[in-house]
């Protein structure tokens, strides 16, 4: 049974293996210090705990308020890793509590990161990444007024590029038009994992699979 599973699950993989993470720091003026959803410890990113309130005061959320428009977070995966998309689970409730606008994805196998501004209200001095998803990558249901349109959202952001890297940088823009205007950004999990192997891949751990079966039944 379980080699038969273990080749129904791999028919049907939808992304790659989870990648664990060791901890995660704020860069630069990025805080983990709101009032109605701090995070001191460290731990709620990663915790593998998806909130399911809607509001600014719901356990689980970690809160960026307004004083930083380029939030910046380093997550140390323990060891270097191939990592080929990152999810992202986040809280669309009002107005002033909006989604990412843009995420942007780096790598590094030390802990440096080429660039300055990181953490700032500038990203002009931030480099180029291949892992650059818009606005459009963040779904949100809420439209003004009707609160019933509240909702969590959990995207996975596939990479163009897979990222060699120990130390992942993740930077959320959370403002529009080009100015901070006010909107904040509640968090609830960032995940890391690796590419979904190729269809050659795959087939070949299918027919492993396979084979360990009618050994078994041998």
């Amino acid at each position: 049974m379980i080699a038969f599973a273990a080749v129904l699950a791999v028919a049907g993989v939808t992304e790659g293996a989870p990648i664990p993470v060791s901890s995660y720091a704020p860069v630069g003026s990025t805080v983990l210090n709101h009032t109605f959803a701090p995070d001191p410890d460290r731990v709620k990113l990663t915790d593998g705990v998806f909130p399911t309130g809607l509001t600014y005061s719901s356990a689980g959320w970690v809160g960026f308020g307004t004083s930083v428009k380029y939030v910046t977070l380093d997550f140390d995966l323990g060891s270097v890793n191939t990592v080929g998309s990152v999810e992202v689970y986040y809280l669309c409730a009002d107005a002033d509590l909006a989604r990412p606008s843009r995420m942007r994805v780096y790598g590094s196998t030390d802990g440096t990161f080429a660039g300055t501004g990181w953490g700032s209200n500038s990203d002009a001095g931030l480099p180029t990444t291949a892992a650059d998803f818009g606005v459009a990558n963040f779904p949100d249901t809420y439209k003004f007024g009707n609160p019933s349109t509240r909702s969590a959202q959990d995207v996975l952001l596939t990479l163009t590029t897979p990222l060699n890297a120990r130390y992942v940088r993740v930077v959320f823009d959370h403002f529009t038009n080009g100015t901070l205007d006010g909107n904040n950004l509640w968090v609830g999990e960032v995940g890391f994992f690796q590419p979904i192997p190729e269809p050659a891949t795959l087939a070949l751990l299918s027919m492993g699979a396979l084979a360990l079966i009618r050994r078994r039944r041998a």
